[in-house]
């Protein structure tokens, strides 16, 4: 008898608790429900998110893989993975650009977005109020709804994999060497590819400016300085009939040689030629 009514008492315990939970519950939906009604900041904040959320929405991280294999494992073991990487990157220069523009864009969009949404919480919060809760109690559900409805940052996810594998020829054994990247090491490593092309770029530029400078009258004169013979053979058109004269630089231009007239030589076509065959210098 005393066990039953043990059991009973304990059961009526339990369901006091759950229903007392339960009115708890009520009670704080009821109260949130009351502030978000009312307050002028989380109303605010409600529209500033409708106006960033469609800028901020997620999208898929950025899955690059390049591979290429080799014919023998010492060259797989010489292999420059870093320059592989920074060609496959040129080769998908556009693809790469947009996506890390994309994701710059956001960061750039999240980072105005926290800017406008402290700004709001800082004048907005605790400046409305309700007459059925106490300004303490509306102040902290109205705090605790407005950070957990604040716009999470986006992620900056990528997965970058370059290899360069090799496989025996009776396919007993496989070898493989592998940089993988994240998003600011792809950032990182894409901007100086884009450097050292730029760079590129201008030693191309600046060798052809300095060929240009070799205009026809700097040709004459220095076909008449060397009397309209090759510097290296000696023939001439005038006593060789078809013979063709070039005017060359002495020291190539790309191992930092001028066009000015010292530098500047007369040569036969075949002298000329010879000469870049046997990588003595560029043709002018």
């Amino acid at each position: 008898m005393s066990n039953g009514l043990e059991g009973i008492l304990l059961g009526g315990a339990i369901v006091a608790v759950l229903l007392a939970t339960a009115t708890w519950w009520l009670v704080t939906l009821l109260h949130r429900r009351m502030v978000a009604a009312t307050s002028f900041a989380l109303d605010s904040l409600v529209k500033l998110n409708a106006t960033f959320a469609p800028d901020l929405k997620r999208r898929q991280r950025i899955r690059l893989n390049f591979n290429t294999r080799v014919n023998t494992k010492a060259k797989l073991d010489r292999y420059d993975l870093q320059a592989h990487l920074r060609e496959c990157l040129f080769n998908n220069e556009y693809q790469i650009a947009t996506r890390i523009e994309e994701m710059l864009a956001r960061l750039a969009t999240y980072s105005e977005y926290c800017s406008r949404q402290e700004e709001l919480g800082t004048k907005g919060l605790g400046c409305s109020h309700s007459d059925r809760l106490t300004d303490e109690r509306y102040r902290n559900i109205e705090k605790q709804l407005f950070f957990k409805r604040v716009l999470r940052a986006p992620r900056q996810s990528a997965r970058v994999r370059v290899s360069v594998s090799y496989t025996s020829p009776k396919g007993r054994n496989s070898y493989e060497r592998h940089l993988t990247l994240s998003f600011d090491q792809l950032r990182d490593e894409f901007e100086v590819a884009k450097k050292i092309r730029a760079r590129q770029n201008t030693t191309v530029f600046l060798r052809q400016q300095e060929r240009n400078k070799v205009t026809m009258k700097i040709r004459a004169q220095v076909m008449a300085r060397d009397g309209y013979r090759c510097r290296h053979c000696g023939v001439s058109p005038n006593h060789d009939p078809g013979v063709v004269l070039h005017v060359d630089h002495i020291t190539p231009i790309s191992k930092g040689g001028k066009s000015d007239l010292s530098n500047l030589q007369t040569l036969c076509q075949d002298c000329n030629l010879g000469k870049g065959a046997q990588g003595m210098g560029f043709l002018s």
